[in-house]
């Protein structure tokens, strides 16, 4: 049973990574403009910290797959189980939201980068705090490193979390175990992959 559902999170994760391979390069533009919106933003505010902006987005031009699916997860609308994930190279925040998504975060395993303004593992997309203080998003079990935080938010109604929970989390410990051997699939048209 362990190994079918070791076997299962792996398949799962392997097959996220190429949606957000795919996702990502239709929202390059999206981001490119938002990313041009801070930078006017930070720029008349602090020139070093829009320097690094600068850098952040060169290192996203690469055709990593790695580095595509480390960009950021970003949840619109529904009930979203984020469960046993090794999110350690985002660059502004590893979870985003907008349109009222629910988010439960269990077992994961957030290990902040070295960039002082980028430790917080959550971001309500284009949406002011008097709205999304009340969307429902926890975070339970998570290891947190390196300075990582989880901003929560909403009353944390269990009724909610149990249409976002879609297996049970292992321990966040055991993370490394689970995801060491995800990764892009080498996939070729007409082949099995």
């Amino acid at each position: 049973m362990e190994v079918s559902l070791r076997s299962f999170c792996v398949r799962t994760m392997l097959v996220l990574v190429v949606l957000i391979s795919v996702n990502a390069s239709e929202e390059k533009d999206e981001q490119k403009l938002r990313l041009k919106e801070t930078q006017e933003l930070l720029s008349s505010k602090n020139s070093s910290m829009a320097d690094w902006y600068d850098d952040a987005w060169n290192e996203h031009t690469m055709e990593d797959p790695e580095e595509v699916a480390a960009m950021v997860d970003e949840c619109r609308h529904g009930y979203f189980h984020v469960v046993n994930n090794d999110y350690t190279h985002w660059e502004m925040y590893a979870i985003g939201g907008s349109a009222d998504p629910t988010i439960n975060s269990q077992g994961n395993r957030y290990l902040a980068p070295a960039n002082a303004f980028a430790k917080e593992v959550t971001k309500r997309v284009e949406t002011n705090a008097g709205v999304w203080k009340h969307w429902n998003w926890r975070s339970e079990g998570d290891l947190l490193l390196n300075g990582a935080y989880f901003t929560a938010s909403g009353a944390g109604a269990a009724a909610s979390y149990a249409r976002a929970s879609s297996l049970g989390a292992k321990s966040s410990s055991m993370v490394g175990d689970i995801t060491s051997n995800a990764g892009a699939l080498s996939c070729r048209r007409g082949r099995r992959c």
